[in-house]
């Protein structure tokens, strides 16, 4: 059962499928907010305390599924809100185990950034935020039936928007 759910999220990651092609499930979807929320916990790890760790994931996820609650409301779709929200959470999970690692070696100073893998490092991160996008925007593109360049360029739209707000309820301290 597990990796039929794998594979479907994988084939949305490498764009083969959509939204439509993950099961309409509750549990699925709460059991993927639990998922996004936890392994966004481990990434905020490294910069947070873990009180304002546990708050900054607890307001990004609220401010995605808002996100995404407002912009399916507004093109009358809301009755995909349920397998958007499970879609983007699997997708999301995906790319955080993909740069998890990369993340940690930048960030624990274990590579120093003297050394040159630090900037593969740096560009690997880049790559996968990318791409990330481009994935979201596939999702966008078919939860709301319209192109992938308006897909797209909402999902950029939102990530900035998000990195914005995050940044300044929640900042980052040195």
């Amino acid at each position: 059962m597990f990796t039929a759910y794998a594979r479907i999220f994988w084939n949305i990651v490498l764009l083969r499928s959509a939204p439509q092609d993950v099961p309409a499930s509750p549990v699925l979807c709460w059991l993927l907010l639990a998922g996004t929320y936890t392994v966004g916990f481990i990434m905020g790890a490294f910069i947070f305390e873990p009180l304002k760790n546990a708050a900054f994931n607890a307001f990004d996820l609220g401010l995605l599924l808002v996100f995404l609650y407002v912009v399916l409301q507004y093109k009358k779709y809301s009755n995909r809100f349920l397998q958007t929200t499970t879609t983007v959470c699997g997708v999301f999970i995906i790319f955080s185990l993909l740069q998890l690692p990369i993340y940690w070696l930048l960030v624990t100073g274990y590579l120093p950034e003297q050394d040159p893998l630090f900037s593969i490092a740096q560009l690997c991160l880049l790559m996968l935020l990318v791409y990330f996008i481009v994935v979201f925007g596939h999702v966008l593109r078919h939860a709301l039936s319209t192109s992938m360049l308006a897909g797209t360029m909402l999902a950029l739209g939102y990530l900035v928007a998000d990195f914005f707000i995050i940044d300044l309820i929640f900042p980052r301290t040195s």
